[in-house]
């Protein structure tokens, strides 16, 4: 029967291993394809994905990173800090704490690089925008419903907060108030945004359209898969490349930094590095910084500060494994012994019936805490104390015994047999003539 609860129990850790061993792989391969993070992540390896752009980086003697902070935990010299993959309509969606970080980056000498999500034309931008305004107002009602929820079941502190509020000052209230309204950054550096319609083709898709570098610039024509360009520019914003009269990439200097922002992220992609390259428009993009980050906060790719964190940092993978498989062992042992248990032997009851021996716990008890050199004299000790009046020894046979234990109790501990004291107490109950048995 234990060799089936073994079988058994092997057979299902070969199970569990290869379960484990099937996820991990499945999540591998997935992580690996890269389909589970948004379009144009470094982290995606298919047409969509911009992986194929930082792994050519890497081979350039340039300092190639990915960003999972926020923008005011960026550390490090100033760099091309590559913002791909954009919807148009955060332009006018920012908090001031964003557009605060932004503008810190700038001061600092970073290059920001803004490539946006392609719409095929101003139908489907309005209806983006509709649909984005909608998802909003669902999770701002939901928030509603909450905070709703959360004051019924908290009138009493409601009270409190109320009357605290009447003692602060309205300036103060007013100023959290404008911090958590949105701010168009499209506004605070001075362009607009504005679409056009792409031509589609019989099956009603869209023709990508061809774009040229604006006088000056000497860059070669590229495809654009996008309806949308800039408009309303300031003069300090620089035209690179333009779609007839429309600028799609635009340029302008803030700061120390200086701003890049381009209307389509097609040419960033897997895709168009294998159809389509432009490694000058690229390496310009980076407006010659030595230093490259591809940033994945604003895909919500962000790190989070934990024990998780910490072990893939100092690499304690092996510690955290090895620690599980000295549980699942201690578990196991005490679940399952290897050693056939001892079978101890039967002996008749004063009753006649059998019954198994059950005193090996109380022996073990005795080993632990009597010597083998006071073993006689606590024996003697505890039988003397216990023996009923009418089955004690004579006086002078206790005599004989007490100072044959005392002979022994005077020799080192070392020295001392209780065998032979044993023998010997058990020889002076012998010499009796009345037969008497302890």
């Amino acid at each position: 029967m234990k060799h089936r609860n073994l079988i058994f129990l092997f057979a299902s850790g070969l199970l569990l291993i290869g379960f484990g061993w099937g996820v991990v792989e499945l999540f591998k391969l997935r992580f690996a394809m890269g389909d589970v993070y948004p379009a144009y992540s470094s982290l995606r390896a298919d047409p969509l994905g911009t992986k194929a752009l930082h792994e050519s980086f890497r081979q350039l003697p340039l300092q190639v990173e990915r960003n999972y902070k926020p923008w005011r935990r960026m550390e490090g010299s100033p760099s091309a800090l590559l913002v791909l993959g954009l919807e148009h309509e955060d332009l006018d969606q920012a908090t001031s704490d964003e557009i605060q970080d932004a503008d810190l980056l700038l001061s600092e000498g970073h290059r920001l690089v803004l490539s946006f999500l392609p719409v095929t034309g101003k139908t489907n931008a309005i209806r983006r925008k509709e649909k984005r305004t909608r998802n909003m107002r669902a999770k701002d009602s939901e928030d509603d419903s909450t905070e709703k929820k959360k004051e019924d079941s908290e009138e009493e502190k409601k009270s409190d907060v109320e009357s605290k509020k009447k003692l602060e000052p309205a300036s103060g209230r007013k100023g959290a108030l404008q911090n958590s309204e949105f701010q168009s950054l499209a506004k605070h550096w001075g362009f607009g945004v504005n679409y056009t319609n792409l031509v589609v083709n019989a099956r009603n898709q869209p023709i990508p359209a061809e774009v040229s570098a604006a006088e000056g610039t000497g860059g070669k024509p590229i495809s654009w898969h996008t309806a949308i360009y800039f408009d309303h520019l300031n003069a300090p914003w620089h035209v690179i490349y333009k779609r007839g009269e429309w600028p799609v990439i635009i340029e302008r200097s803030w700061g120390k930094g200086s701003i890049v922002l381009s209307s389509d992220s097609y040419f960033f992609s897997n895709e168009a590095m294998r159809k389509e390259r432009h490694p000058d428009l690229l390496l310009w993009m980076l407006g010659g910084h030595k230093r490259v980050i591809f940033d994945e906060a604003h895909f919500g790719v962000q790190e989070q500060p934990g024990i998780s964190s910490l072990l893939l940092k100092y690499r304690l993978q092996g510690f955290v494994a090895a620690i599980l498989l000295l549980a699942i062992l201690f578990v196991w042992k005490n679940a399952f012994s290897f050693v056939p248990p001892h079978e101890e032997p039967e002996h008749v009851s004063s009753e006649g019936g059998e019954r198994k021996n059950d005193s090996a716990g109380f022996v073990n008890l005795l080993r632990r805490n009597i010597s083998d050199a006071d073993l006689s004299a606590v024996c003697f000790e505890e039988w003397a104390a216990s023996t009923a009046p009418e089955r004690r020894l004579p006086a002078a046979d206790l005599q004989r015994i007490r100072e044959e234990i005392l002979r022994e109790q005077s020799l080192p501990k070392r020295e001392r047999n209780p065998i032979s004291t044993y023998n010997n107490i058990r020889q002076i109950l012998t010499e009796r003539k009345t037969p008497w048995s302890m």
